[in-house]
């Protein structure tokens, strides 16, 4: 692992021709902070901040004015004002229940699934570039082979048939580079979606972070869970607390029949309606909700972690194999294979199912490298762990 991590950790190309715009993996994902979803988040959570202030401030003052005159009488005018006064510090809960909180930490965490979606396309781009070199390198020896056929052919050793059969072998690994490009530009489009298209290449990615275990102190869809929780148990709060209705303070100057006069007034609504009553535990069973949905992340978070860890060790128990027996023999039997096929002891379709063997060995090997890359990328993202240095 060690090794096909060493060959591919430097730089990450994402297209054949020389690349305009190379930044290293910090930079990029710095760069995420550009994506227009953080760019929407970042204004829904600018405009919950307003709405939050809007849910805190009292109501306006009214004010009154109104004149009316009868001609056998003095003209009459009034000019009054009135306030509605809460009783209860019912706005601080208000302004909790409409804060920003949530926003901020799905702001963070769509930063955090933005970054796992650029390390899933980097583990992509590693493996199809692995896949490359070991296509290449077998179409370079079919290219030997087959010269070496042609040498056997003249001699009389083979016919004309196995000729064709590598010839064919040829074609099909072209076919199978040709392919990969396009795998290529697929995962091309997945980047420049999440970095822009002048990225052309990335550096000094840190794969193995991949395998370092960091402070679980990331896991923002869980804060933001959290956060639901405190706004809506300052929803219930606010609520229990409206049931005390504001005050109305009003006061009014009247200059009637040619006489001046004073009034205060104070009037209070009478909370009898259901509707209160209703609001408390339309709250009350959101908050019931927001908990047992919390409890349910955390066991799942849980229950995921464990089958991860499961799935690492198998993956890293036949990566063991692959390394130490299957690998090793099967080289060492196509090589064999060639040396005897050179002599004529040996038909091509003997030494075909060698370098078959052999390439299967390696993809098998390649998929396995990815899978536990991917695995470990998991759960990483699942613990809340960071995922750059």
């Amino acid at each position: 692992m060690s090794a096909f991590n060493n060959s591919m950790r430097n730089i990450i190309l994402l297209a054949i021709m020389p690349c305009s715009c190379a930044l290293t993996f910090s930079e990029v994902t710095t760069k995420l902070h550009q994506h227009p979803k953080m760019q929407a988040l970042a204004e829904a959570q600018t405009a919950q901040d307003f709405q939050s202030e809007i849910a805190s401030a009292w109501q306006d003052p009214e004010l009154q004015v109104s004149s009316a005159q009868i001609k056998t009488a003095p003209k009459n005018f009034k000019i009054g004002i009135m306030q509605r006064i809460p009783l209860t510090n019912k706005h601080k809960y208000l302004r909790q229940q409409a804060s920003s909180a949530t926003l901020y930490y799905q702001r963070l965490a769509q930063h955090r699934q933005l970054q796992y979606q650029l390390w899933q396309t980097l583990i992509t781009l590693r493996k199809l570039a692995a896949t490359k070199t070991i296509l290449q390198n077998n179409r370079d020896w079919t290219q030997k082979a087959l010269a070496v056929s042609k040498r056997l052919y003249a001699n009389g050793k083979i016919d004309q048939r196995a000729l064709l059969d590598i010839d064919l072998r040829r074609a099909e690994l072209d076919s199978d580079l040709h392919a990969l490009e396009h795998k290529v530009k697929a995962q091309q489009a997945i980047l420049a979606y999440l970095c822009g298209d002048e990225v052309k290449a990335i550096t000094a990615v840190p794969w193995q972070l991949l395998e370092q275990t960091t402070d679980p102190s990331a896991d923002y869809q869980e804060f933001s869970m959290q956060a639901r929780i405190e706004q809506t148990t300052a929803a219930v709060k606010a609520t229990s607390l409206a049931r005390i209705p504001d005050l109305k303070l009003s006061s009014s100057y009247t200059q009637m029949n040619g006489m001046p006069m004073l009034a205060v007034m104070i009037a209070m609504p009478i909370p009898i309606s259901k509707k209160h009553n209703a609001h408390l535990q339309k709250y009350r069973a959101q908050l019931a909700q927001a908990r047992a949905a919390l409890t349910d992340y955390r066991k799942l978070k849980a229950s995921k972690l464990k089958q991860t860890k499961a799935s690492q060790a198998s993956i890293i128990g036949q990566l063991q194999i692959l390394r130490t027996d299957m690998l090793r023999l099967a080289t060492d039997a196509k090589h064999l294979a060639f040396v005897a096929y050179k002599l004529a002891r040996l038909t091509y379709r003997e030494l075909l199912a060698a370098e078959l063997k052999l390439q299967s060995i390696q993809l098998q090997r390649l998929q396995l490298q990815a899978t536990l890359a991917n695995q470990q990328l998991q759960y990483k993202y699942v613990n809340g762990e960071r995922l750059y240095d």
